[in-house]
This record gives C-alpha cells, structure tokens and sequence, in this order.
C-alpha cells in the first residue's frame, strides 16, 4: 500500500477510469446508437430516461445504504471498487458490441441498449460510491484534501480528454481493417481495458480504518434516509451541487450549437473552445489551491462559480473566435476551482453529520447526490427543448436573428440565471473557513476515540 503523496497519486489514479466511463458514454451514446445503428430516435430517448430516470431513483440510494452497511474482512468502500470495476468494463463493451445479437429490428435493439445502459449504470454507481466515499475518509484535513483533490482532477481531465478524443480516434484506426460495428466495439475493449486498469492500480492508493465498520453501528434505511433528507446543510450543498452539475451539462451541450449559428464555425472551432476551457485548468490548479488554503472551500466554490458564469458573458456579444477563446481561459480557472473544492464540501457535510451521528455515511450522501445529479439529463432536455421552440431553431437552417440571438443567450444568461440559484442554496451553506477547522479538531479526537476503542479491543 502507498503512502504520504505517492498514495494520493495512486488514488487520483483512479478518476481516470471512472471520468472515461462516464463521459464517453454521455459523448457518443446517441450518435453510435441513432447514426451508426440505426436505432429510432424517440426509442434512443426513452431507452436513455428509463436508466437515468426511474432507475436510478431506486439504484443510486440503495447502493449507498448497502456501501454504508456492508462489513466484510477488506472494508466497505474496496469491495466495491474490485467487483465494480470490472462489471463496468463488462457492461461498457457490451453498449458498444450490439453487433453480437443476431435480430436487430429497432425493438431488439431498444431493450438492448436499455438494459445495457441500466446494469452498466448499476456497476458505475457501484464504483463510484466506493471510490468517492474513501476521499472524505482517507484524507482528514484541507491541506490534505485539496491536493487528493488536485491529482483526482487532473487524472479525470486526462479521463475526459480520452473519452471525447481519443476514443473515435482508436475507433477509426480500427475501421482501417474492421467493420464499423467491430470497430466501437474492439475501441471499447481496448480503452476500457486501460480504464479499469487504473482504478485497480489506485487500490494500492487506497485504505479504509477499522473503527468506521467495527465501530459505528450501521443506520436502518428508513433513519438513514430521514438523516439525510433532514440534513440542512447536506440539502443547501446538494441544491448547489445541481446547479453545478446543470452548468457542467448545459455548457458543452449549448458549445456546439452556438459555434454553428452564431460563429459559423465547425467542428475546429468547437474543440478549441471546450479544449481552451478543460486544459486551462492544468495551469490554474496549483494557485487555487494555495487559495484555497488560505480562504478556505466555501469562498472557493462560490468564486469559482462566479468566476465560471461571469466569463461566459463576453460570449452574449463576441464574434471574434481569438477573443472568445481569451474568455475561455478565465471560464477554466473557474471550472478548476469548482473541482478542486467541490468534494472538499461534501467532505465538510460528512465530517459535521459524523459529530452529530457518530457514524460515517459517505455512501447515503454520494448515492443521494448521485441520484440528482443524473436527473440533470431530464432537466437539460426540458431546457433545451424549451430552448429551441421558443427561438424557432430548425436543424441546419441558416439562423434568423432569435436563432442566433437564443444561443447566445444559451452559453450566457441561461447560465447567469442559474448562478442566481447557486448564490441562494450557498446562503445556507454554513461551513465556512473557521467552521471547517472547528469540525477537524473534534473529528480527529472522535476518531482517536474509536481507534482507541479498536486497540482495546484486539487487547482482549
């Protein structure tokens, strides 16, 4: 097991695979099945909000209830991550190999991809909750947290980079000598192999502490859920948290759209875009994090946030792509500082809900959260939809002046609206800088206590 700053390392590893999972299935999902496939659009969107939606009202919680609950000789946390990782690769594939069934009418094809979609979610989750519930444990204190926080961050920025670049790219390299359908499939293979393969080598980054599932008593479902619906300042995190991941969702969604009409550019001038703003985060990480430990992580979040819409606002009048991309820049040093102290936070709510419990309950809060923040999908649809009624948008049309006047509006006071929203939900968000310290002090004596109660006990 690695320690000290090569077990942060280790463990930051493993956002790679987990980022990659994610968000090449979120990327090209719709194009494979719709464009490729050839599956029925209204069943692609159906197939797609039965496992985002009704599904996951049911497997995200649960799953944090059982991680909470489990007790076996490697921990709570591990065990999901080693049956997980491999399951996810497993589900993965198959969303990218329907070429193994022999009927391909569009019914085939839509419980295919749907019960491919909820199990791959299922095994996602599962190593999700694991892995994001062993942060707020392992790592005790700010300075601690924000540079786990830092190498998770750039591991899954290199995870996203792969999942929207590189992927297509191995693919058509495997369409130089296999059919197109072999070809997602094999790329799939190939790429989640690499995938899995970090997240078992940032085990050797991770540990779990015997006093979290010896000592503490697990909670029954019904109390666990109480206590975390009844958590003030768990629901004032979570309120901002839906409108971050909103804003994480709606900003590249709109991107493309915006590039089109309003800049008349193509697919160059969209990657830039969303390339200056994802890399950028490289450069800004180190000084945001000395920030951080000066202000701490509430000021942080809420600049960070401020930061990220407030930048987006050129874009409402811009046309020039150079001075657009100079905007970008700034939009990354807000986006980097989201990610750096967004799981700080919610690490602050589970220590403060610890001290009022006595009992760690990573995975009821990162299953909840989970939860909502794939309900984000429904809502951007919604918004979208929306969006596009009201401009009088029609695909490749060229624009009227409301077409291109609503996607300008779209990547900027959409989002300005949303950040009046994030504003109000962090108004009761009540750890701040010298709360957080208060909260350390007493959790570290709380858990010299229980580890104390575990020397004594394997004493006896």
């Amino acid at each position: 097991m690695l320690i000290g700053r090569a077990g942060r390392i280790a463990y930051g590893l493993g956002n790679f695979g987990k980022a990659f999972f994610y968000y090449s299935v979120g990327a090209y999902i719709v194009f494979f099945y719709v464009d490729v496939v050839g599956l029925d659009p209204n069943l692609m969107a159906v197939a797609l909000s039965i496992p985002y939606g009704i599904w996951n009202a049911v497997n995200d919680p649960l799953i944090g209830f059982i991680s909470d609950r489990l007790r076996t000789r490697w921990g709570r946390r591990i065990p999901l991550i080693i049956v997980g990782a491999p399951l996810t690769l497993l589900f993965f594939w198959l969303l990218w190999s329907p070429g193994i069934i022999a009927a391909k009418s569009s019914t085939v094809l839509f419980y295919y991809l749907m019960f491919s979609l909820a199990f791959f979610d299922l095994f996602l989750t599962m190593l999700t909750t694991g892995y994001e519930a062993l942060f707020p444990e392992m790592f005790e204190d700010l300075k601690e947290r924000s540079e786990a926080s830092l190498y998770r961050e750039l591991f899954a920025l290199l995870g996203v980079i792969t999942g929207f670049a590189l992927f297509p790219y191995v693919r058509s390299i495997f369409s130089g000598f296999l059919d197109v359908l072999n070809a997602w499939s094999f790329s799939s293979l190939v790429l989640g192999g690499i995938g899995a393969l970090t997240i078992f080598i940032s085990l050797l980054g991770c540990r779990e502490r015997k006093e979290f599932y010896e000592i503490d008593k697990p909670l029954g479902l019904v109390e666990m859920v109480k206590l975390t619906l009844g958590n003030r300042t768990f629901l004032a995190f979570l309120g901002a948290d839906i409108v971050i991941f909103f804003l994480w969702s709606w900003v590249p969604a709109m991107i493309p759209f915006y590039t089109k009409y309003v800049l008349k550019g193509g697919e160059e001038a969209n990657a830039l875009i969303l390339g200056v703003m994802l890399l950028s985060a490289i450069f800004w990480w180190p000084l945001l994090r000395k920030i951080t430990l000066k202000v701490g992580s509430k000021k942080m979040f809420i600049l960070s946030t401020i930061i990220f819409v407030l930048s987006l606002q050129p874009l409402l009048l811009l046309n020039d792509l150079n001075l657009i991309l100079l905007a970008m820049v700034l939009v990354g040093c807000g986006n980097a500082g989201i990610q750096l102290v967004r799981s700080i936070c919610l690490s602050d709510v589970i220590d403060e809900d610890e001290l009022r419990t006595g009992v760690r309950r990573e995975g009821a809060y990162i299953g909840t959260m989970i939860f909502f923040e794939r309900l984000m999908y429904i809502l951007l649809g919604v918004v979208s939809a929306y969006l596009f009624k009201a401009i009088g948008y029609t695909p490749d049309v060229p624009p009227t002046p409301s077409v291109e006047m609503g996607f300008r509006a779209s990547v900027s006071l959409i989002p300005l609206l949303a950040l009046s929203a994030f504003l109000v939900f962090m108004k009761f968000y009540p750890i701040g800088a010298e709360e957080a310290e208060r909260i350390t002090r007493e959790k570290l004596k709380l858990h010299a206590e229980k580890a104390e109660k575990i020397k004594s006990k394997s004493e006896l």
